[in-house]
């Protein structure tokens, strides 16, 4: 294995000019030019020489590694990336742990990989308190257990409350929600809430559990909007094996723009929810938190409608014509 003495004689400098420069400590007023910085790093390149990151940190007592915890999905995955992408560009590296239904497990994993912090991304509320209790003893951050901080950086209520006023601008009144239980899920329903408000339109939510597509017809209802894609194209589905087409019958809107639904026929009008760069900023903001122990204010990231083809003006109402907002 390549060390500091060989890359000291090949870059013709000192042991110690290495041991600083590969540390990043000649940036902090030492006596080290840019050149003979680029020298060793381009030495060290060359000869391949890789750091020893468990000596680095026993010695450092840092890791420069960062453990995620979650069930990984489709969904979570661009989160992932932009963690990954963001913690490269600042000398860190991530650790994937899956959940696998035992929370308390994979947080004694990264105790044992000697990470520097913990991200829970997506943790069920009923594992996270009694597994935060045990594993606070250890002094290592955890991020997302007492409540999803990746969610500070996409405001989903307002996300919801605009996907939910587009049913409402092209002419529907009997405006249905469905939901799961989540918190994420429980801020797009405010977010359809306060549209139905602003347009003095009643209020209809179905959560999932109770969703059945033949007594939502019965309701004679005109659209819906579903806080997740999955909803939305498990309603389309339904529909269409009954010979019911969307938006014929339903318009709908989904939650999230997943693969699914830009492939679904139609394909779904949904909110584009940004997650690669919701995991950069808040990769961004737990690193500031790391280093500084302060907190880094970020501008909010801004939300997107798609509009496809499961959406339709409607114009039974003959009072009220698409695009105008009902007087309360």
């Amino acid at each position: 294995m390549i060390g500091i003495k060989q890359i000291a004689e090949e870059a013709g400098v000192s042991k110690t000019t290495v041991s600083f420069v590969l540390n990043g400590r000649h940036k902090h007023g030492l006596c080290i030019s840019e050149p003979v910085a680029a020298r060793v790093l381009a030495t060290a390149k060359r000869l391949g020489y890789v750091r020893n990151e468990l000596v680095q940190a026993v010695v450092k007592g840092r890791s420069h590694v960062i453990a995620i915890i979650a069930h990984f999905s489709e969904i979570c995955m661009p989160i992932v990336t932009g963690y990954s992408d963001e913690a490269a560009a600042h000398g860190y590296s991530i650790r994937l742990i899956s959940m696998n239904g035992d929370l308390e497990a994979a947080l004694m994993k990264a105790v044992a990989a000697r990470v520097d912090a913990v991200v829970a991304l997506g943790i069920p509320v009923e594992f996270r308190t009694p597994a935060m209790e045990k594993f606070i003893r250890y002094g290592i951050p955890i991020f997302g257990l007492e409540a999803e901080t990746h969610l500070l950086f996409f405001d989903q209520t307002h996300a919801a409350r605009l996907a939910s006023e587009h049913l409402a601008l092209l002419g529907h009144r009997k405006i249905y929600c469905c939901h799961e239980d989540s918190e994420v899920q429980d801020l797009r329903l405010e977010g359809y809430r306060a549209a139905m408000r602003e347009h003095g339109l009643e209020e209809s939510i179905i959560h999932t559990a109770h969703l059945d597509v033949d007594e939502l017809l019965a309701t004679g209802a005109d659209a819906v909007f579903c806080s997740a894609d999955h909803i939305a194209l498990k309603i389309m589905h339904d529909l269409y094996l009954r010979r019911m087409f969307v938006p014929e019958t339903l318009s709908v809107v989904g939650f999230g723009n997943t693969a699914a639904g830009k492939q679904a026929s139609p394909a779904l009008t949904t909110v584009n929810e940004p997650y690669y760069e919701t995991g950069v900023l808040s990769c961004r903001s737990l690193l500031h938190r790391l280093e500084t122990g302060k907190e880094l204010e970020l501008q909010p990231l801004s939300s997107e409608l798609i509009v496809r083809e499961s959406t339709a003006v409607n114009t039974k109402y003959n009072r009220h014509e698409a695009g105008e907002k009902k007087p309360k």
